[in-house]
């Protein structure tokens, strides 16, 4: 025995305009900035549509597009899901259906209101902050949900609800060193959630690294150690540290914030340590430190000598370096008066001030300053070495 229809059954049906990027489901409408076309999805109930599909099979639907104006807009399609050219916007406009079998068309589905325009979603962040508004032009909405998913597949979602796109959402506890994406959806009074809007990518904050400070070098033990501090809250720094010397670039990535270095490895020139910070989206910055002489303390005067012999004073002391860059600053002054009496620049360790005005009895204090020079005008200052003498 054969069952037939004498009337196809009811449809129900959603709108999609020109967004072939959402899912069609029932009693949804989509939005576009264009108006071109319109994209219609007709379904029945699941046990009509089962024995319809069996018994008497949906040959044909007729679309109708009903404008605020009263004129429509006809379409049939064979397929369950049609886009339709728009001759004109459709803004506000009713769509129904009817399915069409071998025994003619069915009722009308319920009217779907399209109302069609602009989504606006904005979405800010300042640090852990992210503040999200939207305009959309929707009747039968219930409630929005506001989603914002972190870089970070582990994090939680952030997720917001509101019953209005007039009041602004605010996430307070974003997390500066991730980048959010955020969508919006809403529910609409049957209680089904949509997704209704492409997601908005929100770049981590505060986005460029705080330059390296406080670099400092130390020698010990044949070795030079760089070292340095940064403000910058979020992980994952890469650390470029250049040795600029006379005409070389040596230099070591690191993701700790040291560097070692042989204390030979720029010889006789005073070098600058470059530490350029990457940050985890790539932006750079960078600072230098103050020149550096390796091996400072071979170009430090020892065992400074002074020999008064009238109106001459011989001085010596030891120098342990080789390097021709080291100038010595010597001068001589009254400890108590503080008047300074002599003041040259020697490229030797033994030398004769003759003559020189020293009064009997008189403490005077010899000061040798060692100075390096380097053919990039970078100069290092070396402590000065000072012995007490009397004149006679």
């Amino acid at each position: 025995m054969t069952t037939a229809f004498a009337v196809p059954p009811q449809l129900r049906i959603s709108a999609l305009k020109d967004n072939t990027n959402r899912a069609l489901i029932d009693t949804d409408t989509q939005t576009d900035e264009g108006n071109q076309s319109i994209t219609v999805t007709m379904r029945t109930n699941e046990a009509e549509g089962a024995l319809m599909d069996t018994c008497d099979p949906i040959t044909n639907y007729r679309i109708t597009i009903a404008y605020p104006d009263n004129s429509t807009l006809s379409h049939t399609t064979g397929s369950p899901t049609e886009t339709i050219p728009l001759n004109r916007s459709c803004v506000q406009c009713i769509v129904v259906a009817q399915a069409q079998t071998e025994h003619g068309y069915g009722p009308n589905s319920e009217p779907h209101p399209t109302t069609f325009g602009s989504i606006t979603l904005n979405a800010v962040r300042t640090d852990n902050v992210i503040t999200v508004d939207w305009n959309l032009p929707h009747t039968n909405v219930s409630k929005y949900e506001i989603l914002a998913l972190s870089s970070d597949s582990n994090d939680p979602p952030l997720i917001n609800i509101s019953p209005s796109d007039d009041v602004a959402s605010m996430f307070a506890n974003a997390d500066p060193c991730k980048t959010y994406n955020v969508s919006l959806h809403h529910y609409g009074q049957d209680g089904t959630k949509r997704k209704i809007t492409a997601d908005k990518v929100l770049a981590s904050q505060p986005g460029a690294p705080i330059a390296p400070r406080a670099i400092s070098a130390i020698e010990s033990n044949e070795k030079i150690r760089v070292t340095w501090e940064d403000d910058y809250p979020c992980p994952g720094n890469v650390y470029i540290v250049l040795i600029k010397g006379k005409a070389n670039e040596t230099r070591q990535s690191r993701t700790e914030k040291w560097a070692e270095y042989a204390s030979n490895v720029v010889a006789c020139e005073p070098i600058v340590f470059r530490v350029r910070s990457t940050n985890h989206i790539g932006k750079t910055a960078f600072v230098d430190s103050a020149a550096h002489w390796p091996s400072a303390d071979l170009s430090k005067p020892k065992n400074l000598q002074v020999q008064t012999d009238g109106n001459r004073l011989h001085v010596k002391w030891d120098k342990e370096d080789s390097c021709d860059r080291v100038q010595y600053a010597v001068t001589v002054t009254a400890v108590v008066s503080k008047e300074q009496i002599y003041s040259d620049t020697w490229k030797t360790n033994d030398q004769t001030i003759e003559p020189i005005n020293l009064e009997p009895c008189t403490q005077y204090q010899l000061s040798v300053k060692p100075t390096v020079q380097s053919d990039s005008k970078r100069t290092v200052d070396i402590d000065a070495t000072s012995v007490l003498f009397k004149g006679e």
